[in-house]
C-alpha cells in the first residue's frame, strides 16, 4: 500500500513539472533616469540634492517613484513641486529632494525609475521630521524640527523669534526685534530698517517633511529686498539669502545685514578664527575687518554659530600656496594637484569615466589633502581680503547685536548685492581649538556642494514581475539619447539558473546621434525557483550603469490546475515611442462566431481589458479616429497584446538664441498636401504638444502677431522634439524723470519698418516694461502728463534701455498762443467799445441840445422831428 501511494505521488509529481502556465502576468513597464552625484573635496559632504525631474507622456503615474542608489538601496525622498500632464495623473515635471553623505573624492549613482501605472512604492521613512505651518491667529509661520522652532511673521518683522529645543525651549530672540534683519544707511545720515518698510510680501516656496523654503519681499520707495531662509529636517541649520538692490538715484552710504539681537546676560564670548571678544566689558563696538568668515555666540549652554559663505576660494591654489610654504610641495604631489584642478574646474569636459578615475587616484591622498586644506582655510582664509566689507558687534548695556556693514555704493556694483550666511546650533565646546576646527569643517562643508550631472539617457524596460519554472520571460528594453554618443554598448548579464533563448548578449554601437530611439528585446529561461535579478548594463563613453529587473519564479502547484475555458485578453495601444494612447475604440471579434464580443475605450494609461473569454481565435481592431489597425490573436491562457499605432507625440520649442523660451507663439502645422494638422500657441515654458501626429513630412510655421517669423519642415519618424530658434527678444523699458522712476506711464512702440506694429503698455511700480518683440528697429515712446520722452532701439538681441523723460514744449506754445489770443480780444475789445461810446455819447448830447432849442421856439417844428428822427436812428446803431 505504501508502495501504491509512492508511486501516485511520483507520478503527480512528474506531470506537474511539465504543466504549462496557465497564467502569465502582465509585463511591467517601468521608466529609468540616472543622475551621477560627485564630491571633490576631501570631506565629507552631507547635502540634500535637488533633482529636477521631467518625464515624456505616459511614462510616470503619480506616486510611483523611486530613488536607488546602484547598489539598489531604496533612498528616502520627497516630492517638492510637480506638474501633470493636461487631465491626467502622469508626472510631467517635478521637483525631488534627496538626503545624502558622500564621502571625500567619491561619486554616487543615483537611478529615478517611475511606473507607467499605479502600482505599490515603498519608500523609506524619515527619522527626522520638519513641520510648517501657519499660526491662524497670529498669521506667523510656524518652522519646527528636533532642534528648533522658529516663528516667521507674515510682515516686515521677518524671522523674529529662534526657540532652541535643547536649551527647554529657550528664546534667543526677543520679540521686539527681527532677527538676521537688515539696516541701510544713506549719506544724509537717514537709516531705513527692515521695521519701516510697509510693504511685505511672504511666499511658501517648498513645505515637505524635508525641506521648506520661505521667501520674503520688502519694497520701499528707494530699495527692494528678496530674503529667503531654507529650512532642512536633518540638522539645525538655517540657510538665508539676501539680496538688497537699491534704486536708481538713491545714494547708499552703509549696508548693515543679518543683524541679530541677544539678551547681554545671554551671551558669555564671541569667538572667531583667531581671536576671542569677552562680552563682559562695558558697553563698546568691536569692528572686525577684514571679516571672518565665521563668529560663533556662547549661548547659556550652546553656541550658536553664523557662517558667511563665500564663494571666492581657489581650493587648489589655496592647497599649492599652503604646502610650498610648509616644504612639503613636491613634483608627485604638484602632478597630484594638477588632476584636482582639472575635476574642480574642467569637469565637463573630462566625461564621467576620467573624472571618477581621478578621484579614485586623489582618495588615496584624502587624509592629506584634507588637513592640508583645512590649514590653508585658516592660514590664508580668515577673512574676506576686501576693505569694502567688515563685521560689527555692538555691545549695549542690555544687548549685544551683531551686523554685516558693507561700505560705500561702489560694493554694491551699483546695481544689487547678495549675501548667505548659515545660522547653526552647535554644543557647547569646553575647548576653543576643538570649536574653531568644528567651525572650519563645517564652513569648507558649505562651500562645497555635491556636483549633481545627468546622464543623457532614458529608458524604459518591460517584463513580468512573476513567472513560474520553465517559463519563457520576454525582456524589452527601449533607449533614448538626447546628446552624441561616441561609443554605447548595451550588454545582458548571464549568471546562474539564467539562461538566454533569444537576443545578443553584447551590442555595441558608435557614433550615435542624439534624439535616437533603440529598441532591443531578449527572452530568457530561469531554471530554478526564487528571486532572479535580469541585468543590463548600458555604458556610455565607459561609463557604465544597470538595470536590474526582479522577477519572482515559483513553482507549478502540487496538483496541476484544471485547464480553465476562461481567460482574460489585455489589449494595450501605444505609439512609436511606446507612449500609451488613451481613448482608442478598441473591438474584440470571435473568428468563429463573427459575434462582437465588445467594444471597450483605453483608458489614460492606453489600456482595454477583456474578461472571461473562451478559448479561440479572436480579431482586435483598433481604431483612433484616424487610423484603424487589426490584430488576430489566438487565446488559450490570459494575453496581453500591444497594438502599436503608427502616430507620435509632437513637442514644439520656441526659444531665441538665448536660448529664453518663448511664450505665445502661434505654431501650425501642415502636412505635404498643405492641410492643416494643428495649430496652437506656446505655453510660459515655450512649448505646444500634439499627441497622435501621424508620421510623414510636416511643415511648421511661427508667427506672432501679423509677424512671419520662421517655417520648418522635418520628417517625422522617431524624432518628435522640434525646437526652433526665432529672432524673437525681450525689450525692457525703464521711464525715469529726474532720476526717479515714472509710474503708470505709458509706453508706446511703434515699429519702423514693412511689417506695421504699434502697442502701448503702462510701467509697473518698478517703473518698467518688458516687451516680447521680433527682430526689429522700434521707436519707444513715453508720456505720463507734461513728461515725454522717446528713443528709436534696433533689436536684435534682449536689450534694456531706459528713457528719461522731460517736459514738453508743447504745453508752453499753447499756453503762449492762448494768452496771444485773450491780448488780442481784449484789445480788439477795448478798441470796439470805446469808440461806440463816444459816438452814443455825441448823440446823447446833440438830443438834448435839439430838446432845449426846441423848448424854447429856436427849432422849428418840422426841422425838430427830423433832427430828432435822425439822431434816435444813430443811436440806435451804435447800441442805445
Amino acid at each position: 500500500m505504501k508502495l501504491a501511494n509512492a508511486i501516485i505521488l511520483i507520478v503527480l509529481l512528474l506531470l506537474a513539472t511539465h504543466v504549462s502556465l496557465l497564467h502569465a502576468e502582465e509585463s511591467v513597464h517601468e521608466f529609468h533616469k540616472w543622475y551621477v552625484m560627485v564630491n571633490l573635496l576631501p570631506t565629507s559632504i552631507t547635502d540634500i540634492v535637488i533633482l529636477n525631474l521631467s518625464f515624456p507622456y505616459g511614462k510616470a503615474y503619480n506616486n510611483t517613484l523611486t530613488v536607488l542608489t546602484d547598489k539598489g538601496v531604496v533612498l528616502p525622498f520627497t516630492v517638492l513641486d510637480s506638474k501633470y500632464y493636461p487631465d491626467t495623473s502622469f508626472y510631467k515635471k517635478c521637483t525631488v529632494a534627496v538626503p545624502l553623505k558622500l564621502d571625500g573624492f567619491t561619486t554616487l549613482k543615483l537611478e529615478v525609475r517611475a511606473c507607467d501605472r499605479p502600482c505599490e512604492v515603498i519608500t523609506p521613512t524619515l527619522e527626522s521630521k520638519l513641520n510648517l505651518t501657519l499660526d491662524e491667529e497670529t498669521g506667523d509661520l510656524i518652522v519646527e524640527n528636533d532642534y528648533y522652532l522658529m516663528r516667521l511673521a507674515n510682515s516686515s518683522r521677518g524671522l523674529y523669534r529662534l526657540v532652541i529645543k535643547s536649551l527647554g525651549n529657550w528664546s534667543v530672540v526677543e520679540e521686539d526685534w527681527p532677527s538676521l534683519s537688515f539696516v541701510v544707511m544713506f549719506k544724509n545720515y537717514t537709516m531705513l530698517t527692515q521695521l519701516d518698510i510697509d510693504c511685505a510680501r511672504v511666499k511658501v516656496v517648498y513645505n515637505s517633511s524635508l525641506l521648506a523654503l520661505v521667501e520674503y519681499v520688502f519694497e520701499s520707495p528707494t530699495l527692494i529686498v528678496h530674503q529667503s531662509y531654507l529650512f532642512n529636517a536633518l540638522n539645525s541649520k538655517v540657510i538665508v539669502s539676501t539680496e538688497l538692490k537699491p534704486l536708481e538715484g538713491e545714494d547708499v552710504r552703509n549696508i548693515y545685514l543679518h543683524e541679530i539681537k541677544f539678551s547681554r546676560g545671554n551671551v558669555s564670548t564671541i569667538h572667531v578664527p583667531l581671536t576671542d571678544i569677552n562680552v563682559s566689558q562695558g558697553a563698546t563696538v568691536r569692528s572686525l575687518m577684514p571679516s571672518p568668515r565665521w563668529l560663533c555666540f556662547n549661548v547659556i549652554n550652546c553656541s550658536l554659530a553664523l557662517i558667511k559663505v563665500y564663494s571666492d576660494i581657489n581650493i587648489t591654489e589655496s592647497l599649492l600656496r599652503f604646502l610650498n610654504v610648509s616644504g612639503l610641495l613636491s613634483e608627485e604631489v604638484e602632478s597630484l594637484l594638477e588632476k584636482y584642478n582639472s575635476a574642480l574646474f574642467n569637469y565637463t569636459n573630462l566625461g564621467l569615466s576620467n573624472l571618477t578615475s581621478y578621484l579614485l587616484d586623489l582618495s588615496n591622498y584624502k587624509s592629506n589633502m584634507k588637513t592640508a586644506l583645512l590649514n590653508s582655510l585658516v592660514k590664508y582664509h580668515n577673512s574676506t581680503g576686501s576693505d569694502l566689507e567688515k563685521r560689527d558687534v555692538f555691545m549695549c548695556d542690555d544687548y549685544v547685536i551683531y551686523a554685516t556693514q558693507i561700505n560705500e555704493t561702489t560694493a554694491l556694483n551699483a546695481s544689487a548685492f547678495t549675501s548667505k550666511v548659515v545660522l547653526e546650533i552647535l554644543p557647547k565646546f569646553s575647548n576653543v581649538g576643538k570649536l574653531r576646527d568644528r567651525l572650519w569643517e563645517e564652513y569648507l562643508d558649505y562651500i562645497g556642494e555635491l556636483l549633481v550631472v545627468e546622464l543623457p539617457i532614458e529608458m524604459e524596460t518591460s517584463s513580468p514581475h512573476q513567472i513560474m519554472v520553465d517559463d519563457l520571460v520576454s525582456l524589452n528594453l527601449s533607449l533614448t539619447n538626447y546628446d552624441s554618443v561616441r561609443n554605447l554598448t548595451i550588454a545582458f548579464i548571464n549568471s546562474t539558473y539564467i539562461k538566454l533563448e533569444q537576443g545578443n548578449y553584447t551590442i555595441t554601437l558608435n557614433d550615435v546621434e542624439p534624439y535616437s530611439t533603440l529598441s532591443y528585446s531578449w527572452i530568457v529561461s530561469l531554471l530554478r525557483e526564487g528571486l532572479h535579478d535580469l541585468m543590463i548594463d548600458v555604458s556610455i563613453d565607459n561609463y557604465t550603469v544597470r538595470v536590474i529587473k526582479s522577477i519572482n519564479v515559483t513553482l507549478p502547484p502540487l496538483l496541476p490546475k484544471v485547464p480553465t475555458s476562461a481567460v482574460n485578453l489585455t489589449v494595450r495601444c501605444v505609439d512609436l515611442n511606446g507612449t500609451q494612447m488613451p481613448n482608442c475604440v478598441v473591438t474584440l471579434i470571435n473568428n468563429e462566431t463573427g459575434e462582437t464580443i465588445g467594444v471597450y475605450v483605453t483608458n489614460e494609461t492606453g489600456y482595454a481589458v477583456f474578461y472571461n473569454l473562451s478559448l479561440g481565435t479572436y480579431t482586435v481592431i483598433v481604431n483612433d479616429g484616424i487610423l484603424q489597425v487589426s490584430r488576430t490573436i489566438q487565446l488559450y491562457r490570459n494575453e496581453q497584446l500591444d497594438i502599436v499605432l503608427d502616430k507620435l507625440l509632437l513637442e514644439i520649442k520656441a526659444i531665441n538664441k538665448r536660448e529664453i523660451s518663448l511664450k505665445d507663439i502661434y505654431v501650425s502645422v501642415r502636412d505635404e498636401k498643405g492641410k492643416l494638422v494643428f495649430a496652437g500657441v506656446t505655453d510660459e515654458n515655450g512649448t505646444v504638444f500634439r499627441y497622435g501626429v501621424l508620421i510623414g513630412n510636416y511643415t511648421i510655421t511661427f508667427k506672432w502677431r501679423n509677424f512671419m517669423l520662421r517655417r520648418v519642415s522635418v520628417n517625422l519618424k522617431n524624432y518628435t522634439r522640434v525646437t526652433a530658434v526665432l529672432d524673437m527678444y525681450y525689450l525692457t523699458v525703464r521711464a525715469l524723470r529726474d532720476n526717479k522712476t515714472l509710474v503708470g506711464a505709458l509706453v508706446t512702440v511703434t515699429s519702423k519698418g514693412p511689417r506695421f506694429y504699434r502697442e502701448t503698455f503702462m510701467t509697473d511700480s518698478n517703473g518698467e516694461v518688458r516687451v516680447l518683440l521680433p527682430l526689429g528697429t522700434y521707436e519707444v515712446s513715453v508720456s505720463k502728463g507734461q513728461y515725454v520722452g522717446s528713443v528709436i532701439v534696433t533689436l536684435d538681441d534682449d536689450l534694456k534701455v531706459t528713457v528719461k523723460c522731460r517736459t514738453t514744449n508743447a504745453l508752453l506754445v499753447i499756453i503762449g498762443i492762448t494768452g496771444t489770443l485773450w491780448v488780442c480780444y481784449g484789445i480788439v475789445w477795448r478798441r470796439y467799445t470805446s469808440v461806440t461810446y463816444k459816438e452814443r455819447e455825441k448823440y446823447r448830447r446833440l438830443l438834448a441840445r435839439l430838446e432845449e432849442l426846441h423848448k424854447e421856439g429856436l427849432v422849428e417844428d418840422k426841422l425838430y422831428q427830423k433832427l430828432k428822427s435822425e439822431y434816435e436812428s444813430k443811436l440806435r446803431e451804435v447800441g442805445e
